[in-house]
C-alpha cells in the first residue's frame, strides 16, 4: 500500500506600494507540478486588485507559473495561494546503483545522431556555466577526490556534499547573493 501525506497550504503576500503603480507586471511561482510523487488535488489563486491580464505558462523547468498585467493604477497588491496536495512515498535511491560519472559525462556531450530522452533533456541545462557557476578548474580540482574513476555519479555527487558540509561553514557576514563562488573558494 503506497503511503502518502495531504498537505492544505495557504501563501500570502501582501505589497503596498510607496506610491501608486499604474502599469505592473508580475510573475507567480505558487504551485507545485504534477509529478509521480505529488498531486495537486485543489488549488485558488486570489488576487487584488483583479489583474487586466492572466496567463498560465510553464517555466524552462516545467513548474506552472502565472504571469499577471495591470494597466490600472493600484497602490496595494494581495495575493493569496490555497491549494490541496497530496506527497506519495518515493522508493529510495540506492546511490551505489546509479550510473559512473564518466558514463553522464559522454551522454551530455553532443552527437547529432542520438535522440535525447526526457531525463538527459532535464539535465543538459545544468551542463553550462551560468552567470553565477563559471566553469572554472578550480571546481574539478576541489571536486576530483569525491569523482573517481567509475564512482556511481549519485555516490560522487553525495560525497561531494558531505566534503562541502565538512570544509565550509555558514557566516551570514561573509558573503551575499552576488558574491562570486572563486572568492568563497
Amino acid at each position: 500500500m503506497t503511503q502518502f501525506a495531504r498537505y492544505k497550504i495557504t501563501h500570502e503576500t501582501h505589497y503596498r506600494y510607496a506610491y501608486a503603480v499604474s502599469l505592473s507586471k508580475q510573475l507567480l511561482h505558487l504551485q507545485p507540478r504534477q509529478t509521480p510523487y505529488q498531486a495537486v488535488l485543489s488549488q485558488q489563486l486570489s488576487i487584488e486588485p483583479q489583474p487586466q491580464e492572466r496567463f498560465l505558462n510553464h517555466d524552462s523547468f516545467a513548474n506552472p507559473c502565472v504571469q499577471l498585467e495591470f494597466n490600472q493604477p493600484h497602490e496595494a497588491l494581495k495575493v493569496t495561494a490555497e491549494m490541496t496536495i497530496e506527497v506519495f512515498e518515493r522508493a529510495v535511491l540506492d546511490f551505489a546503483d546509479s550510473m559512473p560519472w564518466q558514463e553522464l559525462v559522454a551522454l551530455c556531450r553532443y552527437q547529432s545522431s542520438r535522440t535525447l530522452d526526457d531525463a538527459l533533456l532535464a539535465a543538459l541545462p545544468f551542463c553550462f556555466q551560468s552567470p553565477y557557476i563559471p566553469l572554472k578548474h578550480q571546481f574539478v580540482d576541489y571536486a576530483a577526490d569525491c569523482f573517481t574513476d567509475n564512482k556511481p555519479v549519485l555516490q560522487a555527487a553525495q560525497d561531494l556534499m558531505a566534503k562541502i558540509f565538512k570544509e565550509f561553514s555558514f557566516d551570514p557576514k561573509a558573503t551575499h547573493i552576488g558574491t562570486p563562488l572563486l572568492e568563497v573558494l
